[in-house]
This record gives C-alpha cells, sequence and structure tokens, in this order.
C-alpha cells in the first residue's frame, strides 16, 4: 500500500475529524515530530476562531430586515396564480365589484321614514273598521247558566251565516298586516345600516372623528378624551383611581408643562431679547422660576435657547454646524424648511437615527406626507428595533390612512417592546453644540440647552398618545369596545416605556400623563363593558404609575435642592454631568 504523504493541507481535515483513522494518527505523530507543521496547525486554528467571532459580530450588526409584508404579498400572489379556476373567480369578483352599481339608498329611507305615521294611522282605521263591522254576540249569560247548573247538552253551534255576494265589498287597506310588519322591520333595519355607514369615516383624519353632536353618552365621553390632547402649565387633573389622601397627584398636577417650541417670529418685540446672551446667573434665576411655577420663566427659557430660521440657515451655509447638529435645531424652522433640511442633511448622513426621527415627525404632521413618513419610521424600526417609539409612529399614520389592522399590529408588537426613546439627550446636545456656532459661549450653551431638554419631546410624546386615544375614543363610539380597549391598553404600555426609556424628567413627565390618561379611559370603559380581570387590569396599570410617578417626584426634589443650595460653579459641574447622561441617569448616580 502506497504511504499517505502528510502535508499542510490536511490539517482542515483533521480539525473536522474527517480523516480515516490511520491517517489521523500519521497526522498525530507528524505534529509530535515538526514544531513547524504543529505551529501551521495553531494558525489554522486561530483563523477559525477569528473566523467565528466575525460571523457573531456580523450577526449583531447586520440591520433586521422586515420581509413580512413583502413575502405576504408575494404569498398571495403566488395562491391566485396556482389554481386556474381560483384565479378566474377572483378575477371575475374583481369584476363584479367594480361594475356593480352604487346603491344610494340614505335618500329613500329618510323620506319612507315620514310616512310610517300613515301606515300606522291606516292600521288604526282598519281595526276601528273591522270593530264597527263585526256582529255582537251575546252569549255570556246563557253559557254561565248552563255551565253553572251543569247541563250542557242544550249548547248548540252557531249556524254558519251564508255568504252573501250581492253584498257591498268592504273597503280594504292597501296593506294587508304581514305586509306592514315586514316592511316597517325592513324599512328599520335598512335605516340602521345607512346612518351607521354615514356616521363612519372611510378613513380616520386626526382625532376629531371622536367629536360627534349626534353620539349619545358614550360619544361624549370620548369626546372630552379627544378635545383635551395635552395638560396646559399648573392644570389639575381629575383622576378616578386616586385616593382623596394622595398627595403626589395634586404634586403632579402642579408640575409646569413644558410647550413645544415655536419659530422666532422677526417681527416680535421679544425677538430682540432673544439675540441678547444672558448671563449665568439670569438663566440660574430662571430656571428656579421654573420650578417654582411661573410660566413667563419657562417662556422665557425657551426663546433664549430658540435660534432665528435666518441664522440657522447661516451657519449651515458657512459650513458652521454640521448636517447632523440640524436634529437639535430644525424645530425652530418653519416646517417646510426643516423637511427640506433634514432631507439633505439625510443624504449626507444617513445611518443618523435622531435625524431619521427628526424627519420623520415632522412628515407626521402633514397628510400630504403620510406615506413618506411610513417610509421614514420603517428605515427607524430598522436602525433601532428595541425603540417602541417607531412602532407608535407606525400605528398612528396607519389610523389617519383608514389602515386599522396595519396600525392595531403595530400597536401590538410596540406593547411588547420594553422601552420608548424620543433622543431627547442626543438632541439636547446637538443643540448646545448648535447654539455654540452661533455665538454662545459654551457654558451659556450648555445651561441653556440642559434647561431645554425635553421640551419638544415633551410636546410631540404627548400629541402622540392623544391622537391615539382619540382613535380609542372612536372605536368606543361606536360600540367597538374590545378594538378601544386594545388601544387604551397599548398607550398605558406606551406611557410605561417612556418612562423607562426617558433621558430627562420632562420625558418622564409625557410618560405619566400618557399613562393617567389611559388609565382613566379603560377604568371609565371598564364601567361599561365587562373587562375580564377590568378591575385587576386598571390596578396593576396605577400601580406601575405610581411607581413611577415616586421616581419622578424624587428626581425632581434631588433637582431643586440643587437648584436651591448650589452656586453657580457646582450649577455647571451638574449641568455637565447631566449633558454627558442625561437628568435620570444623574440622578441615580451614587
Amino acid at each position: 500500500m502506497e504511504k499517505q504523504e502528510i502535508t499542510a493541507a490536511l490539517l482542515p481535515s483533521y480539525l473536522d475529524g474527517t480523516l480515516d483513522s490511520h491517517v489521523m494518527d500519521m497526522v498525530r505523530d507528524r505534529l509530535e515530530a515538526d514544531p513547524a507543521f504543529l505551529r501551521a496547525l495553531h494558525a489554522l486554528q486561530e483563523q477559525e476562531k477569528a473566523l467565528l467571532d466575525l460571523g457573531s459580530a456580523l450577526r449583531e450588526v447586520a440591520p433586521s430586515v422586515d420581509m413580512h409584508d413583502a413575502v405576504m404579498a408575494r404569498a398571495r400572489r403566488l395562491q391566485v396564480s396556482a389554481d386556474p379556476l381560483e384565479a378566474a373567480l377572483s378575477e371575475l369578483g374583481g369584476a363584479l365589484r367594480v361594475a356593480a352599481p352604487r346603491l344610494e339608498l340614505a335618500e329613500a329611507v329618510m323620506k319612507a321614514i315620514p310616512s310610517l305615521p300613515v301606515v300606522e294611522k291606516e292600521l288604526a282605521a282598519t281595526g276601528n273598521e273591522i270593530r264597527a263591522h263585526a256582529p255582537r254576540v251575546d252569549v255570556a249569560e246563557d253559557v254561565m247558566d248552563d255551565m253553572a247548573s251543569g247541563r250542557c247538552d242544550t249548547l248548540v253551534p252557531f249556524p254558519a251565516q251564508k255568504h252573501n255576494n250581492n253584498a257591498p265589498p268592504r273597503r280594504e287597506s292597501p296593506f294587508s298586516w304581514q305586509f306592514v310588519v315586514a316592511a316597517a322591520a325592513c324599512l328599520l333595519a335598512v335605516a340602521s345600516v345607512v346612518v351607521m355607514q354615514m356616521a363612519r369615516p372611510p378613513a380616520l383624519r386626526g382625532v376629531d372623528i371622536a367629536r360627534r353632536d349626534t353620539a349619545a353618552s358614550v360619544a361624549q365621553r370620548s369626546r372630552r378624551i379627544a378635545e383635551t390632547p395635552r395638560i396646559r402649565e399648573g392644570e389639575p387633573l381629575r383622576f378616578m383611581p386616586a385616593s382623596s389622601g394622595d398627595q403626589r397627584i395634586s404634586l403632579l398636577s402642579s408640575a409646569p408643562r413644558p410647550a413645544a417650541s415655536q419659530t422666532p417670529d422677526a417681527g416680535d418685540d421679544k425677538a430682540d431679547e432673544q439675540q441678547i446672551t444672558p448671563a449665568i446667573e439670569d438663566i440660574i434665576a430662571a430656571k428656579r422660576n421654573v420650578l417654582s411655577g411661573q410660566s413667563e420663566a419657562l417662556a422665557l427659557l425657551a426663546r433664549w435657547g430658540a435660534l432665528d430660521p435666518d441664522e440657522i440657515r447661516r451657519l449651515l451655509a458657512e459650513g458652521l454646524i454640521s448636517s447632523t447638529e440640524l436634529a437639535g435645531i430644525s424645530r425652530f424652522l418653519p416646517d417646510e424648511d426643516a423637511r427640506t433640511l433634514l432631507r439633505l442633511a439625510l443624504e449626507q448622513s444617513p445611518d443618523d437615527h435622531v435625524l431619521r426621527y427628526a424627519l420623520a415627525r415632522q412628515l407626521m404632521d402633514d397628510p400630504a406626507y403620510y406615506g413618506e413618513a411610513l417610509q421614514e419610521v420603517g428605515l427607524l424600526r430598522e436602525m433601532a428595533p428595541d425603540n417602541s417609539l417607531a412602532y407608535y409612529m407606525d400605528a398612528q399614520i396607519r389610523f389617519a390612512q383608514g389602515n386599522y389592522a396595519g396600525a392595531l399590529e403595530s400597536l401590538e408588537y410596540a406593547a411588547s417592546l420594553q422601552a420608548a426613546s424620543a433622543y431627547a439627550l442626543e438632541t439636547a446636545q446637538r443643540h448646545s453644540a448648535a447654539l455654540q456656532a452661533a455665538g454662545l459661549p459654551a457654558d451659556v450653551a450648555q445651561l441653556l440647552a440642559a434647561f431645554n431638554a425635553g421640551t419638544d419631546e415633551y410636546a410631540s410624546l404627548t400629541q402622540l398618545s392623544a391622537d391615539l386615544l382619540g382613535y380609542g375614543a372612536y372605536f368606543e363610539s361606536i360600540g367597538d369596545y374590545d378594538t378601544a380597549l386594545a388601544i387604551y391598553k397599548s398607550v398605558q404600555h406606551l406611557g410605561a416605556q417612556i418612562n423607562a426609556g426617558a433621558d430627562f424628567t420632562n420625558e418622564m413627565l409625557a410618560g405619566l400623563d400618557t399613562q393617567r390618561a389611559s388609565i382613566e379611559a379603560i377604568n371609565a370603559l371598564a364601567q361599561i363593558m365587562e373587562i375580564p380581570g377590568g378591575a385587576f387590569t386598571v390596578e396593576i396599570a396605577y400601580t406601575v404609575f405610581l411607581e413611577g410617578l415616586d421616581f419622578f417626584l424624587e428626581y425632581t426634589n434631588i433637582f431643586d435642592d440643587i437648584m436651591g443650595g448650589s452656586d453657580s460653579e457646582n450649577m455647571m459641574h451638574a449641568v455637565a454631568q447631566i449633558m454627558r447622561m442625561g437628568e435620570i441617569q444623574f440622578f441615580r448616580a451614587p
């Protein structure tokens, strides 16, 4: 037998264990006798380990691809094409659906309804006529006498009256009893269907669908939910599960609510105040006034931290701020300008999730851009699959388009995630950088960015939750309580997820307000329908809400202590830490 030559080419098979036993023994002997051969084996093992590590790293960084819609669409096409008969029937059904005339029954039904009293009068007249023409036969006295005496043999049947063909015909009603009853039932059924279809729009456009003047008591509570999208500064809130002695609810209600940033108006007298660089002491004093409940100080901080749109355009044109920093100041631009510049910024930085989120938020505000907004939200979901906020945004757009099934599917998946982030920390950091590029000192820019952090996020998050609650209120108003409950529960999860992913207390405030509104909706719905474990569901949700509220009050107390007892130097040190890790992580740090 020819002797097997042992070379380095056999080492991969040796590592795999696929060589014959006698060849394996020969390779082992060569490894023991030849150090160079052994080094080649070690090098091969290191290469194998490196490839395995590379594969693991690629699996971790590879973006997830949502192929569900595309695959299901393709599967439906394959299913239709697989059966000629089914394909023919499907084509015939589509043709019939297009060719079928549209029946407008509303006008005819509404015209027929006033005629119902006429039918009722006709029926009453017929009954009176029957009573008038029926012969009166008084047999009660004779019959009762015979019954009492036990003599019933004298009872004889009444002879049948012969029909007189010459008698004048009795006037008959144009409608028989059976016809009238059937016609009335049909008219009522058709009227109910038409009214329901007329009341329900083909697609929901905003939360105004829940505000119907003709709705009953359920819709009245629904309108109250839809008509109060956000809480104003210091506005007290009624919350049913709260105990009368719980002061935490009062503290939360009295907390100042930040307002969304407004585009600076060049014609406003306060625009000049915005151009003046404030002193650090003035900024700190304004923040202390905010904590004491002065809304004017809140507006003052917002003006100091804003940038004029012309100034932003100049900074971009001169290259003083990068495209990514636009995400921190796009809220100061007019909507169309913000959308245009954010698109250009994403062309330069397509993997920037903060820019992607900012553009998606801008697009969601205009129904004309719903299609593009869905695309941006889809890309955001791929970039940050664990951020539930993108799925709630997707649901809100789909509700607005009338795609209820798709919206509910997004809500269901979103509720299964752990946290929602509006990227407030990254936005605040980019806001600070832009203020410095505009000429503000670094410490002033950082202070203004920190004290305004989370304000626009509060506005967008509470608006999103209010929109979703409005859709739930709509389904509740038409009696679809199961869908309404599913939406309310999803919004309650959104509030808890906002708290879990918050960087600043303003975001936590948005999460708490969202939870409180959703729990109130669930609690009210439980009084209308039978919810399995409804009381337990509300109790658990309320417990989670109170736990978050305890953390929020603890953090605000810590911040109050910092603001009340720190000098400017210590304050700037604390702000630097907050801008590095966020308020929540700063408060949690030992």
